[in-house]
This record gives structure tokens, sequence and C-alpha cells, in this order.
């Protein structure tokens, strides 16, 4: 199999699983926004909310990860030193890596070492597909042009209703809109956009607003409620004292925003 063939199905894949989840766990009329945090909940998968300080380059970011410990307890890392719409992202994207480890015949074809960049790309497009609903997202787009929003404007809004990155609604809109049918000043403004990094949008509406929008001012903080509620629990059987039960949560609790 050809690797821009097995991309191709994969992504395919990636749609119908993100269909399911939408008709499982939430109205299909909607977008899920913050509510991936209760998916993750409902499916037994703790969130670990920690401070990374990664690198600055793009291949030097770490925004989350997935641990599976030996008796299957499954564990989602997320790097709050990015804003509210990256961590969302993040979560979308490694449910897909819970449900590919559950799946393994998903790569039985093994296409040499694209193996792992089909992985990556396959979180991308799943968590693209489940948070960005292609109804809702056409909806929204069509409703907008008709009201002579611009592009920007419309990706700004599509972004904040989902609490998805900005990106992210520039490449769902190019996946699901014919631009090439749209009208040629929507045209001109796509082409432009589409050169634009999270960063870009940001500094841009950062300078429309005056200051930073909420969910691109990211809140660093460290939150782990699953170990604090064991800790709760050792404190109430009398096996550790308050004091040493703060002193092992401080590492995932001490806000450093």
């Amino acid at each position: 199999m050809e690797y821009s063939t097995a991309k191709f199905e994969i992504e395919l894949f990636t749609e119908r699983v993100a269909k399911d989840f939408r008709e499982t766990y939430i109205n299909d009329t909607t977008f899920i926004g913050a509510g991936i945090e209760t998916i993750l909940n409902l499916k037994n998968i703790s969130i670990v909310y920690k401070v990374i300080n990664d690198g600055i380059e793009e291949s030097d970011r770490v925004y989350g990860g997935l641990v599976t410990l030996p008796n299957s307890k499954q564990y989602v890392i997320v790097n709050t030193k990015y804003n509210t719409r990256i961590q969302y992202f993040t979560l979308a994207h490694e449910l897909w890596h819970v449900i590919e480890n559950q799946s393994y015949e998903i790569y039985d074809y093994r296409p040499g070492e694209a193996v792992e960049e089909l992985s990556e790309r396959a979180g991308d497009h799943f968590a693209a597909t489940l948070m960005l609903n292609e109804h809702v997202v056409k909806s929204i787009y069509s409703q907008s042009i008709k009201n002579n929003m611009t592009l920007l404007d419309t990706i700004y809004y599509i972004a904040d209703m989902s609490i998805m990155p900005y990106v992210s609604v520039r490449r769902r809109i190019d996946e699901l809109i014919k631009i090439e049918d749209e009208s040629p000043q929507i045209k001109k403004e796509f082409k432009f956009l589409s050169t634009w990094i999270e960063e870009d949008f940001i500094y841009k509406r950062t300078e429309i607003l005056g200051y930073a929008h909420t969910y691109d001012a990211p809140k660093m903080f460290n939150y782990f409620q699953e170990y604090r509620n064991i800790l709760n629990e050792l404190v109430k059987s009398g096996e550790i004292t308050e004091e040493n039960a703060s002193i092992k949560i401080s590492p995932f609790e001490n806000n450093v925003s």
C-alpha cells in the first residue's frame, strides 16, 4: 500500500471513529469544546495537567502525551504551557492514541518508516474531525459569509465556539469548503491566511482586541485530580498525615501562572 493511499484510508477511518464518538457522547449538532475532558473521564482516562518546559522550535515542542501503565490504566498528560485551545486539541489527539493502541490492525500494512508519521497525522485529523463537527462548521461558515464577515473573523468565531486552535479551524474549512467556488475576495483572503501559523492569528487578534483573548493566554498550572483523591483517602485512613499529603501533591498542584 502506498503511503498516500494509507494516509487517505487512515483519515477516512478517523472520521468514522470521530462520528461514532460524537453520536455516543454529545449531540451531533454542536461542538464538544470543554466536554472533551468529560469524555476522557467517562472512558476512565485520567488527565494530568503539567507545565512542561520544552523547546521553542515546533519540532521540539511537547503538547502532551499518553502514558499506559502495566495494569492498563491510562493517563493523558497535557502541557499547560500552551493555551486552552491547544490543550483541548491535545486531549482529543491523545484520545486517538488510546483508540489506536486498542486497534493495532490499523497499521497492519506497515508502510516502512511512515507508521509514526501516519499515527500523528491520524491523531490530528481525528481531533479536528471530533472537535470541529462538519455540519456545524459548514453552517456557521455559510451564515458568516452571508453576513459579510471576513474569512479571518469567521475563523476567529468558529475557533471561539469550538475552543480550537485557529490553524485547525482554517484547515478544517479548507477540507470542508470548496474555496475555489467562493468569491474572489474570499479566495484572496484564504490564500493570504494559508501561510499563517497559530502565533500569527493570536498576534493579529491581540492587536485588534487590545488584549489577549482568554483562550489564547496560557494559564500555566499543575493539577492531578486522581492523585489528590488517592492522597485524601490515605489521610482519612490515617496512613499518611495531611502535611505529607500536601508535600506529595505539591508538584502537581502548584499554580505557576
